[in-house]
């Protein structure tokens, strides 16, 4: 589940703000895990080729167990868009 907000004209719009939420289980984490993450993208230029990106993520897991497992998950990086519509 999840949302993506932008902002500006929709033609050329260079700013978004994506939240993701996900429940399963993983390899890693047993008992399902819940993840939450926030990303902010920025695009550069008329053609909007090249942007930035930056996240900041939690997930919680292992419900069952009497202290259950946490994981914080921060990215930040360069975006280079292959094609567009």
């Amino acid at each position: 589940m999840g949302a993506y907000f932008s902002w500006g004209d929709w033609d050329c719009s260079t700013q978004a703000v994506k939240i993701d939420m996900a429940i399963g289980e993983t390899p890693l984490v047993i008992n399902k895990a819940l993840l939450v993450e926030l990303t902010y993208e920025h695009f550069f230029g008329n053609a909007q080729r090249f942007g930035v990106f930056g996240g900041l993520g939690f997930s919680l897991g292992n419900f069952k167990a009497k202290e259950p497992e946490y994981d914080w998950d921060f990215q930040v990086g360069i975006a280079v868009k292959l094609w567009t519509l």
